[in-house]
């Protein structure tokens, strides 16, 4: 005979039933991620620095992406903000462990809730662009900044989208909603840039439909077509949204990964972060971004200032960050974000030492994972600086040569050719010697002169 199961029991079941599901869901999109390699190299291509060699996509093209969007980040003042981000950490750190070179960490984890201005394929056109709309930078910072009620969300599930991301997908809280007319809502998407016609009619079709002839617009979708009114380049009108943590880049890499060790990095995955299932928090840590490239990269990125402010590298705090944008964003008296045109055409020609820069993340993390250490953040101390050193100097001869500068690009992750070993060796080695020394690598990392 049959009893009635207890809470305890019951609550076990489902989580059981809920982690069996997540496990299958994620083979299942493993899978599709390997059958579109072409899909993935495009989009491991645009997530990296344009001062790195090898950006090129499968067409063989550059792509230089400069664009603006608005973000929400992680709240790391509140108790569910420092626990999200322990369990993104935990998943990045996992995937690295298992994944090696066929991932890489999202520097900066963060949810998009629209394009501002979409990306742009030269600095010119960026600049020109952002002229066009003087001052909305500015006004979108202001909404943003003045958003009451901030979204609220909570966690529904990890997933592997086809283009290899690794993303905490959002659900959104029905409380927020609100009802709009078919008429008002088509007024409000015909007043994006974006949107006009057919592109407009694909947008409504993101809005949930009721019995009454009204649309279901969630705060997600409120905040959107509100920014688009300002003027901004808004695509994508989804009910939620989702936080990239993880991007897969190699599938060649992965097909090498046997199903037993996916499914226990899965699992670990799961562990990490199931715990927040079902809390509700709120998205208010949103800002302005203006970015040289589609992922939030360290010295990638800059946060729109405030009006007589110049823009600094985000985060703020990172050294690094700071050395490898070296003013290339500028400010004017109406808060539009230009690029220094001349600046950024001497930093993406100098591409032996911009592309050691680039990897200071990478190299920092790299060390971090040698020495123990953590949160080598910027490089500030010369104890950091020497670490990320012997990153590279394997024999620990005092001297980074071709070959050792070589292997440590290639477990990065980077496919560099002897041309580009040559150059980046040039940019640092001052005394000629053919490597590199601790003083040559400091000074090529912006930490001494």
């Amino acid at each position: 005979m049959l009893t009635e199961l207890d809470g305890d029991t019951r609550a076990r079941l489902a989580a059981a039933n809920t982690a069996a599901c997540h496990m299958s869901a994620m083979r299942q999109q493993w899978d599709k991620v390997l059958a579109n390699p072409e899909k993935v190299a495009n989009t491991a291509a645009s997530k990296r620095s344009p001062f790195k060699f090898n950006r090129a996509n499968s067409a063989g093209e550059i792509d230089v992406n400069i664009g603006i969007s608005s973000v929400a980040l992680p709240d790391e003042t509140s108790d569910f903000g420092k626990r999200y981000l322990a369990a993104i950490d935990s998943v990045q750190d996992l995937c690295k462990e298992y994944l090696h070179g066929a991932c890489k960490r999202q520097t900066v984890p963060h949810m998009s809730i629209g394009s501002v201005l979409l990306d742009k394929d030269s600095p010119q056109e960026y600049n020109d662009e952002v002229s066009k709309r003087t001052g909305l930078i500015s006004q979108v910072k202001a909404e943003l900044d003045g958003a009451n009620p901030p979204i609220r969300a909570k966690i529904q599930t990890l997933k592997i989208n086809p283009d290899g991301c690794v993303t905490f997908q959002l659900d959104h809280d029905p409380s927020q909603d609100t009802n709009m007319a078919e008429a008002d809502l088509d007024a409000a998407l015909e007043k994006i840039p974006t949107c006009k016609g057919d592109a407009a009619a694909g947008e409504k079709k993101r809005f949930k439909k009721n019995d009454d002839g009204t649309f279901v617009v969630s705060r997600f979708q409120q905040v959107r077509l509100a920014l688009g009114a300002l003027g901004c380049e808004i695509k994508g009108m989804y009910s939620s949204g989702h936080m990239v943590v993880v991007n897969l880049v190699d599938t060649k890499l992965m097909e090498a990964i046997p199903r037993e060790k996916q499914d226990e990095l899965w699992s670990k995955c799961h562990a990490a972060w199931s715990p927040l299932l079902g809390e509700w928090f709120e998205l208010s840590q949103s800002k302005c971004l203006c970015y040289v490239e589609r992922s939030l990269n360290e010295g990638s990125v800059v946060v729109a200032p405030a009006l007589g402010s110049q823009p600094k590298a985000f985060p703020e705090s990172n050294a690094s960050a700071q050395t490898l944008l070296g003013g290339i964003f500028t400010a004017n008296d109406k808060g539009d974000v230009l690029i220094d045109l001349e600046k950024f055409q001497a930093r993406a020609s100098d591409k032996g030492k911009s592309t050691l820069q680039s990897f200071q993340g990478e190299i920092r993390e790299k060390a971090e994972n040698m020495t123990g250490a953590h949160n080598m953040m910027g490089m500030h101390s010369e104890e950091q600086l020497l670490a990320c050193f012997k990153v590279f100097d394997s024999d620990g001869s005092g001297f980074i040569s071709t070959s050792e500068l070589s292997k440590v690009m290639e477990s990065l992750g980077e496919k560099v050719s002897d041309e580009e070993l040559a150059e980046i060796v040039k940019a640092a080695d001052k005394d000629g010697s053919g490597s590199i020394n601790y003083k040559e690598f400091a000074h090529v990392m912006g930490v001494q002169s």
